[in-house]
């Protein structure tokens, strides 16, 4: 194995995930992508937020994202010292990750079960279930 993505978002599962792909890219010597998604749909507690921060939705997302992956790269230097490309993109997350994945030629998509939309994934399939179902390279999904 060569590369691994591990996509992100905020939730528990997804630091599970990350730090399953830390030890998975350790022990092959793989190049570890850290992927975020950047999304414009938003609950009202975002609103909320933003408007009490005095920000738009769009950087409340950046930031949230920036954020995510800060939280990525101190988690690798926490578990060994490991670099990592972190990278975030914007879209709809599973076509993006599926997208990541295609150009950086991973060998392995890591994702949490689930992660921080539980209603909509309820409702829409989770973000996990689409990448399954779409994907065309192995995928593992961490409980």
């Amino acid at each position: 194995m060569k590369r691994i993505l591990v996509a992100m978002d905020s939730s528990d599962y997804s630091q599970r995930a990350l730090d399953m792909a830390l030890d998975l890219a350790a022990q092959s010597s793989a190049e570890l992508h850290v992927l975020h998604v950047l999304q414009l749909a938003f609950d009202n507690s975002q609103e909320i937020f933003a408007r009490i921060e005095n920000m738009s939705i769009g950087d409340l997302v950046e930031r949230e994202g920036a954020n995510v992956l800060a939280r990525a790269r101190q988690r690798a230097a926490e578990k060994g010292g490991r670099s990592i490309n972190a990278v975030t993109v914007k879209g709809e997350p599973a076509e993006a990750i599926l997208d990541y994945a295609r150009n950086c030629s991973a060998d392995l998509i890591v994702l949490g079960k689930r992660g921080r939309g539980r209603l909509a994934g309820l409702l829409l399939g989770s973000i996990s279930q689409k990448v399954a179902s779409l994907g065309d390279r192995p995928i593992l999904i961490v409980p």
